[in-house]
């Protein structure tokens, strides 16, 4: 399972509307959090009452680890950013293949697989179209990512 995913599932058991930022650095984990807003009279602004940040340190590139114990320690629950680094994720430019859009994904993961360093299987993808270039070839730009 990949790490991305394991951090969807932990957040996702309890429902809150505290918002949850975790940037994935070289040694350490950073996690932001942001209580759950809740409007006090109809004339106030919306209020939080703590936000906390915390580094977790990271040993032997076991960021599941690290992130577990933020979990525990600072209860995180609800929506979640991730800020990933530079030896976490690869940008690839490929083709734009003539197919439908709701099969590009499963297409294309197996097309980028030999131009990145990570396995398919735990490979989390994303994309935008490019400019038309010279000569008219629509190109795609891929996130890949643990």
């Amino acid at each position: 399972m990949s790490l991305l995913t394991k951090i969807k599932n932990m957040l996702a058991k309890k429902q809150s509307n505290q918002l949850v930022g975790i940037s994935l650095q070289h040694n350490s984990v950073a996690v932001c959090s942001l209580p759950s807003v809740k409007r006090t009279t109809s004339s106030e602004e919306k209020k939080a009452t703590k936000t906390t940040f915390q580094l977790f340190n990271v040993h032997e590139l076991n960021y599941s680890a690290a992130i577990i114990e933020a979990e525990a320690k600072e209860n995180l629950t609800g929506k979640c950013h991730i800020v990933l680094n530079g030896q976490q994720s690869q940008i690839v430019q490929v083709d734009k293949p003539s197919i439908p859009a709701a099969e590009i994904n499963s297409a294309l993961k197996w097309q980028v697989k030999d131009l990145v360093s990570i396995s398919p299987e735990n490979m989390v993808l994303d994309y935008f179209d490019g400019p038309v270039l010279a000569g008219g070839k629509k190109k795609l730009t891929w996130f890949v990512h643990h």
